[in-house]
């Protein structure tokens, strides 16, 4: 559907990437949907996982190391 324009299933040409923001979004990758039968596909790369593994990174490592930090400046 992503390179071709036309939806497996119903065979229209009205496909469009969703354009939808917040985690959700970012976590599936992009997504693909016909905008006649509501078929979807989600397309994700090995630039995207990379990506995603960063940001999973730093939302487990930041708060760590603030702590870290909070008990070693009180401690």
């Amino acid at each position: 559907m992503k390179k071709t324009g036309v939806c497996p299933k119903c065979g229209s040409k009205d496909v469009k990437e969703n354009q939808l923001g917040g985690m959700n979004a970012m976590w599936a990758g992009r997504i693909y949907r016909c905008e006649e039968c509501g078929f979807s596909e989600i397309w994700s790369t090995k630039q995207h996982r990379r990506q995603l593994n960063v940001v999973l990174g730093l939302i487990i490592l930041l708060p760590l190391i603030m702590i870290g930090f909070m008990m070693w400046t009180l401690g």
